[in-house]
């Protein structure tokens, strides 16, 4: 994927893109694994081993164990459990959505990011994450917009 630079007139801000690249820990699980076993509604789980590095299992019993005890009794991917999860054991810090100078939000291609940050990017529908410039995810939803997102600084983890 070529890297462009994209100069915004009014502001002068140079944004690049996010390279993709497909990671998926859940195929820890099944190496040969088919589509339906992959492709699960487990993106909070695939984020989280993306930016701590810890393995699939590891970070799912974590996220269960905590999902068990939290206030709201809710499921480990709902957006409370994960909220509270990510600031709470990570130190992560939660953030309203950037924003371009005409008011819209960024693609999560285009995410404005620091080298030496993680961040974790909630979607519409979806989760996903973004190390070191490069966006990690089993499929490539870097057209979709970024709303609330988590920050992480490298030394923390």
């Amino acid at each position: 994927m070529k890297k462009t630079t994209i100069i915004s007139i009014g502001e002068l801000t140079k944004v690049s893109l996010n390279k993709f690249k497909e990671s998926n820990p859940r195929r820890e699980l099944f190496p040969k694994g088919t589509k339906k076993q992959l492709r699960v509604g487990d993106c909070v789980v695939r984020a989280i081993v993306h930016v701590t590095g810890k393995g699939y299992r590891e970070t799912f019993r974590d996220l269960m164990e905590y999902a068990m005890h939290h206030p709201t009794c809710q499921v480990f991917n709902s957006d409370d459990v994960l909220s509270d999860y990510l600031e709470e054991v990570l130190g992560a810090v939660k953030h309203k959505p950037k924003r371009k100078a005409n008011g819209k939000t960024y693609e999560v291609r285009r995410f404005p990011v620091s080298k030496d940050k993680r961040y974790i990017i909630k979607t519409t529908t979806h989760v996903t994450s973004i190390v070191g410039g490069v966006h990690l995810d089993s499929w490539n939803c870097g057209e979709w917009r970024a709303n609330t997102y988590w920050e992480i600084d490298k030394e923390l983890l």
